[in-house]
């Protein structure tokens, strides 16, 4: 028998191979061991002729020359690989080789580079085909131990090269037309071109756009509350109009209310699918930020060089059912971080099975992405790459958990003729939602803010058709307050020694629905606050402390109705500050107030 040659489509596939079949001389181009040679292209190597490579007459742009419809398109090689491609065609056509193995990317864009490469070298060989989707040792020794005859896909690599010619066709034809008759050099192309005028369309909406003012109702009914909806608003429950909302408020005040009915449905929210990578971009971008071209190159190298993902260029969210017992491998040994999440996806061992993510039918050239059943040491991954890889098998694991149900209630109240929706839901069973996204989600930041009118789905209280309640006269604008003495610790100064902690007060925020409480050490030369302010206050979240109090008092607005800092004798209690905080903003003014106590001297 004679020499095999394996043509891969980049050197770091090519070295995992030669790897997986022993090949550890190093050669020109390639890497030999025994009955195997392992070369590789560096991307594409050959590609469609320019059309003055066609016929001369093509070198000057014309429209007497258009449109360019040759029956057949030659091929060429590229300048820059022109090493590499002889490399491969003397080590294909060489007497001792007898057979190939197609091992380029597993898609139509891997399939064409190949058979380009086959076609331009006029070799005749029989060739066989190695298809895999993951780069594991484990995963290339299965590919070849499944290796299938090149001519099974001969339609993918004519796809391939309709799309290819289709590409030169239209970008030959229309970039020397609109360049002519816009007398400007334009670039046309039949992916970049519609993709173009889809964002300028966007770009022309938003400049366009004329914001408009609208205003919602609320009703609160005491024990639940409805957004006011009518039929023929856009969306039913914005009123265009500030004053007939005033208004409509106005008339409903001191009112009574009447449950007019209250639907209770129960309702299954499934888990979603797998990742292809189109979703992976999207929720990538979403969650942390990554650009499409980001997370293809971070997902291309834990497929190629982590070995942790699967093929990720692909279009599909299935997998084949001979796919199963590798999910269930791979979750057996996903880090421990996450086997606490692994139950809920393997109840008694055992994977669950729908059409939502076993498709045979779905699944075109690659499967969905997955992880590897390879062991991954997470530490050893950069952060980027932790965070995508972390997505992944989340979604993994998202992808077999049982659906979330609950039980969602609607209610309309009816207020004289107007009528109030409220929407309710209570969770029985959360299902997948109990696998975050990420292991750290963003900030705040980062995630939607909702939108101060959207339609709260909360627990509600039972009610039922006739029952009735009453609007309440809203509270007077006037702010209630309450007056308190704080202690803070004094200032840090390079002159003097930091006071040490003798023991801790806390103080406490009251708004209408909670209490907020804030701590800080009190020390021995502690400053004295006495102030007041609005019981609408929601002050700084609790885990703030007086650092972050100062650097939010920088940032605070100015204030107009400053009051001077009224000195005491520093040997009682530092300094005495009234502040009143009822207008806006109440808590930057109360920080910065705050602060201007803690810095006077």
């Amino acid at each position: 028998m004679g020499r095999t040659v394996v043509i891969a489509e980049k050197p770091s596939v090519g070295r995992d191979i030669a790897r997986v079949l022993g090949c550890q001389s190093s050669g020109r181009g390639c890497l030999t061991g025994g009955d195997w040679v392992v070369t590789w292209a560096v991307g594409h190597l050959v590609t469609l002729v320019e059309p003055d490579e066609l016929d001369e007459k093509y070198k000057r742009w014309s429209f007497d020359t258009l449109p360019i419809l040759p029956a057949e398109i030659p091929l060429k090689v590229i300048a820059s690989s022109r090493d590499q491609f002889a490399v491969v065609r003397n080590l294909i056509n060489a007497p001792e080789t007898d057979r190939l193995i197609c091992a380029t990317d597993a898609g139509r864009e891997g399939e064409l580079i190949f058979r380009y490469i086959y076609e331009k070298a006029a070799c005749k060989k029989p060739f066989d085909r190695l298809w895999i989707s993951s780069m594991t040792d484990e995963a290339i020794q299965e590919g070849f131990r499944a290796i299938r005859s090149g001519s099974d896909y001969d339609g993918l690599y004519r796809s391939a090269q309709c799309r290819s010619q289709a590409d030169w066709l239209v970008g030959m034809n229309a970039s020397r037309a609109f360049t002519l008759r816009y007398d400007a050099l334009l670039s046309v192309g039949r992916v970049q071109t519609p993709t173009l005028a889809i964002l300028v369309k966007r770009r022309k909406e938003i400049e366009d756009f004329k914001p408009e003012e609208y205003a919602t109702v609320t009703a609160d009914f005491g024990d639940y509350r409805g957004m006011y909806f009518r039929e023929g608003l856009e969306p039913d429950t914005h009123i265009p109009k500030i004053d007939d909302a005033k208004a409509l408020a106005a008339q409903i005040k001191n009112q009574s209310a009447t449950v007019i009915s209250a639907e209770t449905t129960r309702r299954r929210d499934l888990p979603p699918q797998l990742y292809d990578l189109t979703s992976l971009q999207r929720d990538a971008n979403r969650l942390l930020g990554f650009t499409a071209d980001k997370t293809l190159k971070l997902a291309q190298s834990l497929y190629e060089t982590r070995k942790a993902l699967t093929y990720p260029r692909t279009d599909s969210r299935y997998l084949p059912p001979d796919m199963i017992p590798r999910v269930v491998q791979t979750m057996k040994v996903l880090p421990e971080s996450y086997q606490s999440l692994v139950p809920g996806a393997l109840p008694d061992g055992k994977l669950p099975v729908s059409k939502r993510t076993i498709d045979e039918t779905k699944v075109t050239d690659h499967h969905a992405i997955l992880p590897t059943p390879k062991r991954i040491n997470l530490d050893s991954l950069p952060e980027d790459e932790r965070q995508l890889y972390d997505m992944v098998v989340r979604r993994m694991l998202t992808a077999f958990y049982p659906a979330c149900e609950y039980d969602a209630t609607k209610v309309i109240t009816g207020v004289g003729e107007h009528q109030f929706r409220t929407n309710g839901r209570v969770v029985l069973q959360n299902g997948w939602r109990d696998v975050p996204p990420l292991a750290n989600p963003p900030k705040a930041g980062r995630a939607k803010k909702k939108s101060a009118d959207a339609e709260e789905e909360t627990a509600l209280p039972p009610l039922s058709p006739g029952d009735t309640r009453t609007v309440p006269p809203s509270r007077s604008n006037r702010p209630r307050r309450s007056e308190m003495v704080v202690d803070l610790p004094a200032p840090f100064s390079p002159t003097r020694p930091r006071a040490q902690p003798i023991g801790s007060v806390k103080l406490t925020f009251c708004s209408r629905k909670s209490l907020r409480g804030w701590e800080w050490p009190l020390t021995s030369n502690a400053c004295m606050l006495s102030f007041s302010f609005s019981i609408d206050l929601v002050i700084m979240p609790v885990e703030y402390g007086v650092e972050q109090a100062l650097q939010a008092g920088q940032a605070a607005e100015h204030l107009s109705d400053e009051r001077p800092v009224e000195h005491k004798d520093r040997q009682q209690s530092g300094c005495k500050l009234n502040v009143d905080a009822n207008e806006k903003s109440h808590a930057a003014r109360l920080v910065c107030h705050i602060r201007r106590a803690l810095v006077a001297e």
